[in-house]
């Protein structure tokens, strides 16, 4: 049986990504090859895990993703 993957393995694979496709690599990410074209999906689906991750954070923490201002 696999394994799903977390949402900070999510970030890294992103991550990885990233820099494959800035080192001026081509990689190859959910079956589809990834070239320099294809950074700004890249960087939407890192920022989308990455706020997954912050979420999962602050609900074990039990403290919300911002503050709030008392005035």
């Amino acid at each position: 049986m696999a394994v799903a993957p977390t949402a900070q393995d999510m970030v890294d694979r992103y991550m990885a990504a990233e820099i494959a496709v800035l080192d001026g690599k081509e990689t190859m990410f959910q079956g589809r090859k990834m070239v320099m074209s294809d950074l700004a999906d890249i960087q939407k689906g890192r920022l989308f895990w990455e706020r997954r991750v912050a979420a999962q954070q602050s609900a074990v923490t039990g403290r919300p993703g911002h503050s709030l201002a008392v005035f």
